[in-house]
């Protein structure tokens, strides 16, 4: 049986600052999403479609939503389309058409990690989707890095000049 490590290491996730303003790439949906608002080509599919080309993220609150699957299709306005699931280090359950739980325990810290790096065809983007949030705050929140600034930090350091130096990369 395997046993919990005694001493384990536990990311630090918030360090007290954004990399972007929220501003860049949140947005406040109302309270109230309409069928129309879920269509391709609708003033909010247009907001959503053009903050993710702008900056990679878009993070929708205030939807007014309750069940996963027209949560998915707000997810899905950002790219459109969805790829079948077939990896992971964990077996998921499906909760919807192309919604997984995390596969992991509640109790988890995952760690920062590139989802599916590993496999021949990896994705181009994830969606994260919540039914229930937790009431205090920070517990169980999902944290989006910039990896521009995490490599250019990386190359400013003398560990990532010997990594560009043997042409060592991600």
């Amino acid at each position: 049986m395997n046993k919990p490590f005694a001493d384990p290491i536990v990311p630090q996730f918030w360090m007290n600052t954004q990399a972007l303003p929220e501003s860049q790439f949140q947005i406040n949906a109302g309270g109230i999403l309409t069928e129309d608002d879920l269509q391709p080509g609708s003033l909010f599919a247009d907001r959503i479609r053009h903050t993710f080309h702008n900056v990679g993220l878009v993070y929708v609150v205030n939807t007014g939503l309750t069940e996963l699957e027209p949560m998915r299709r707000v997810a899905q306005l950002a790219r459109g389309g969805t790829m079948k699931y077939e990896a992971g280090a964990n077996p998921r359950s499906s909760l919807a058409p192309s919604v997984f739980e995390v596969g992991a325990p509640l109790t988890a810290a995952l760690h920062m990690h590139h989802e599916m790096a590993y496999v021949e065809k990896s994705t181009a983007s994830l969606a994260f989707l919540c039914r229930k949030a937790p009431r205090t705050p920070g517990k169980g929140a999902t944290y989006a890095s910039d990896n521009l600034q995490a490599t250019d930090y990386i190359l400013s350091t003398e560990l990532g000049q010997k990594l560009k130096v043997r042409d060592l990369r991600a």
